[in-house]
């Protein structure tokens, strides 16, 4: 009986404890500032891409692409996914690419300048993926968030978001950060419970990778980066 009595005050000391203990900080509150950050670099690439909006196409393959593409044209139909899927045209096979430019078709309608605003606004999600992707790696917020606006506004960017034809740069550079985003996870965690579907997840968004851009086949490579660069974060202890 005595032992019985005990345990039940136990439970009851136990149950108050939980009762008493004080909430969590919320999602808001433990990752506002990376918030903030993403919302900065969105608003950069706005302010210096936001004029694509008024442009049209340029006699330089978009045409070939959606100007005068009648599977693009169409929108998303199954014609134009067997289209996507079994097309080499402009010495490319990325059908990825080709669904997005229908999609863009379907939400817009022809207008070039949707397209383009489209563009902008996938390389601004790129750049957050890229605050987020060295965030993770190394730790570091503000040294991250740097290299991440530098990503988000350099020169070297405005061909692949001003020129409809390169949006197979865009498309594959955000399958390419989900996957370094992915695997980086799997390294840190693989012996943990459901690692295998984070390692799965990787796989898949290479795949999208390659199939949105040819060159995507250098993603394996680069894995091996994030093994070392999340080493290395944790030895520095960068914040």
């Amino acid at each position: 009986m005595a032992k019985t009595k005990m345990l039940e005050r136990g439970r009851e000391r136990e149950k108050t404890t939980v009762e008493r203990a004080p909430a969590g900080p919320g999602f808001l509150q433990r990752n506002g500032k990376e918030l903030g950050i993403c919302a900065a670099l969105g608003l950069a690439v706005w302010m210096v891409f936001r004029q694509i909006g008024g442009h049209g196409y340029i006699n330089f393959d978009d045409w070939d692409y959606v100007g005068e593409n009648l599977a693009v044209l169409s929108g998303v139909t199954w014609e134009g996914v067997k289209f996507a899927f079994t097309t080499t045209m402009t010495a490319n096979w990325h059908p990825i690419t080709w669904l997005s430019h229908m999609l863009d078709v379907q939400l817009f309608g022809e207008d070039p300048g949707a397209m383009h605003l489209s563009s902008m606004w996938l390389h601004a999600l790129n750049s957050m993926l890229v605050f987020a992707l060295l965030r993770s790696l190394t730790g570091a917020r503000w040294r991250s968030a740097a290299v991440a606006g530098l990503f988000a506004v350099h020169p070297l960017h405005v061909e692949p978001v001003a020129w409809l034809a390169d949006r197979k740069d865009l498309v594959a550079t955000f399958f390419w950060l989900l996957t370094a985003l992915t695997y980086g996870h799997w390294a840190k965690n693989r012996g943990g419970a459901g690692g295998w579907r984070w390692f799965a997840l990787a796989h898949v968004w290479a795949a999208l990778a390659t199939m949105s851009k040819p060159t995507a086949v250098t993603l394996p490579f680069t894995l091996l980066l994030s093994i070392t660069a999340r080493k290395t974060g944790k030895r520095s202890g960068l914040r």
